[in-house]
This record gives C-alpha cells, structure tokens and sequence, in this order.
C-alpha cells in the first residue's frame, strides 16, 4: 500500500478468477498507512486489474481503518457475527459507515449455529432482530 513493492510481486494468485493481496510486513499502523494519501491510487489500479475488490477491515467500532478506506471503494458489506451487539449497536454502527456518504451495499450475519435456525425461537429472534434492524429511525 505505501509503493514498496509491485502489484504483480504482492499479489498472491489462488485461482484463475481469484487473486489475493497479503497485508504484509509493516512497522507502521494501519491508520498512518490508510491516512497518507497512498490509497486512492492503490484503488485506481488495482480497479484497472479486477472487477471486484474485496478488503478486510477491523471492526467499525474497534478502529478507524474503515472510515478511512470508504472514501476510496464503492461499498462496504457490513458483518454481523451472530449473538453479539444489540440492534441499538448495529445500527449506531451502520450510521457511523454511512457517515460523509459511505455506502452500505449489503450485510452478512456470520458464525449463526444451525440449532439456532432450526427452531422457532431462532427463527423470531432472527426476525425480530431483523424488523429492529429495519424499523430504526433513519434506517431506509
């Protein structure tokens, strides 16, 4: 990310239709790397090569890595491992990444047990939670 090293030398090709960028070796943080101005034109090529860009950030409310990359990509997936934060968080955490115009293009609920699905109990928990989600003042 700070032009050390090519994008040819750095990528990673796992497949045909699948290459992968290893976060590498640094000294310096994430948040003086992704405020320096260098990842703006790591995105324009890196979009010259792929058609789609997929980039693993720390958690909205644990770092500010992700309010400094969204200015730089199209969307972001919002990840919600299942059983932790209320909805009241979740939200709140949705409206910090659509702060200054980020875009929230989709959300994945992970790590859910399959006993919880199978029963009626998780399938009204997962749909109240959800209706909570979705009734939120401000929410579209």
């Amino acid at each position: 990310m700070r032009g050390e090293v090519q994008l040819e030398k750095a990528r990673i090709t796992l497949s045909d239709h699948l290459d992968f960028i290893p976060h590498g070796k640094t000294t310096i943080s994430s948040l003086l790397m992704l405020s320096s101005g260098h990842v703006e034109p790591l995105m324009r090529e890196l979009k010259s090569h792929y058609q789609r860009i997929i980039i693993d950030v720390a958690a909205v409310n644990q770092s500010q890595d992700v309010q400094l990359i969204k200015r730089a990509v199209d969307g972001v997936i919002f990840i919600v491992k299942a059983g932790t934060g209320s909805a009241g968080q979740i939200a709140n955490a949705l409206d910090k990444l659509e702060e200054n115009n980020g875009v929230v293009i989709g959300a994945v609920l992970n790590a859910v047990e399959e006993k919880d699905l199978e029963t009626q109990e998780g399938l009204r928990s997962l749909n109240f939670s959800t209706d909570q989600l979705m009734t939120t003042p401000g929410r579209v």
